[in-house]
């Protein structure tokens, strides 16, 4: 009986000292008002890459596509340029077409800004392939910061990926 209770007692006692003293590092740790850990703290950083830090811009591409609910795409670079493909879920109609390219278009441009020439490929259900886009660099740079998707569509080159192929010419 009282060895259950002196065991009782001093389990109370750690639970208390750990919870005070847990309380007192974050007590200190708001005082502080952020930044880097001090030395003898390092072991509560996280190992790995910094999660703030910049993104490549295949990523910035991939997130702004999904953003805009675009969820099966990649995006990668050939000599010629960066390169979007996107899978369309459904398509209604030549808007749904159209809302897709000129995003993907318009993220290229902003995360590839040095860039010669962007293409976007469009998959529909399936995989089934349906355009490829490619527009020179210069002139999706200046429709996109115009906000002009009339000039965006005369400086795109559209092609239809059903007869020649969903890779041809890479």
């Amino acid at each position: 009986m009282v060895g259950s209770r002196r065991r009782i007692v001093s389990f109370a006692v750690a639970a208390i000292f750990l919870t005070l003293a847990s309380g007192l590092l974050l007590a200190f740790l708001y005082a502080r008002g952020g930044g880097a850990l001090p030395p003898a703290l390092s072991f509560l950083t996280p190992r790995g890459a910094d999660p703030l830090a910049a993104s490549a811009p295949a990523e910035v591409v991939l997130r702004t596509l999904r953003l805009a609910g675009y969820e099966h795409s990649a995006v990668g670079e050939t000599p010629a340029g960066p390169v979007a493909r996107i899978t369309l879920a459904t398509v209604n109609s030549s808007a749904d077409i159209e809302l897709a390219w000129q995003t993907s278009m318009a993220a290229l441009s902003a995360a590839f800004p040095g860039a010669g020439t962007y293409e976007v490929q469009l998959f529909g259900e399936g995989a089934e392939p349906l355009l490829a886009i490619t527009a020179a660099g210069d002139a999706v740079r200046k429709a996109v910061g115009d906000d002009d998707a009339a000039a965006l569509r005369s400086a795109s080159v559209l092609r239809h990926l059903v007869e020649e192929g969903a890779d041809a010419g890479r």
